[in-house]
């Protein structure tokens, strides 16, 4: 793969190194167990690829993550050939981005920080029995009482969600269609 610039060729050989050493002698292991060492998180995160590109202030890189980068990121975990190990470790990629985004500083803070330095994991709740991932379609409600959401519905299929300690979960919270559902 050709870099597109000297930080680019850096990640690919951090990467590839990281891929390499801690994860292509265990892979087939691993899959056949169903899981993976709980240190693996710790590993990668010493290693600056678990909070690559993610903000410095709460335990990120602060590397610059563009196209390209997620390009080598993708490209370099898809030698392993392991789909079930991405889809349950790195599930804080679709359930960290909205705390990060409209979450205020105190959420932050409590949640991000220990999420991006792996300390606590997040896993992305949408799915709904007789539903599937028809995310327009959730049934599962929330209604706020007080300072509180009480929230009625079910889960299932939440990817890594056996090693979650917290889950961002779709909710609705108004009408019919995307316009009604929230992030809890």
């Amino acid at each position: 793969l050709a870099a597109k610039s000297q930080a680019h060729a850096d990640f690919q050989k951090l990467m590839r190194n990281f891929i390499d050493t801690e994860i292509l002698p265990h892979i087939a292991d691993w899959e056949e167990a169903g899981d993976y060492p709980e240190d693996l998180t710790a590993k990668a995160y010493a290693a600056g690829i678990y909070a690559h590109g993610l903000p410095k202030e709460y335990g990120g890189t602060g590397d610059v993550m563009d196209a390209w980068s997620r390009f080598i990121f993708n490209d370099e975990l898809g030698r392993v050939c392991a789909g079930g190990l991405w889809a349950s470790w790195l599930t804080h990629g679709i359930s960290l981005p909205p705390i990060l985004a409209v979450g205020n500083e105190k959420q932050k803070q409590l949640y991000a920080k220990d999420i991006i330095t792996g300390r606590k994991r997040c896993s992305l709740a949408i799915t709904e029995p007789g539903g599937g991932s028809d995310v327009a379609n959730l049934a599962t409600t929330a209604v706020r009482e007080k300072d509180v959401f009480v929230v009625n519905g079910q889960k299932t299929f939440i990817s890594g969600g056996m090693h979650a300690d917290y889950f961002t979960t779709g909710v609705r919270t108004g009408g019919a269609g995307t316009g009604g559902i929230s992030l809890l």
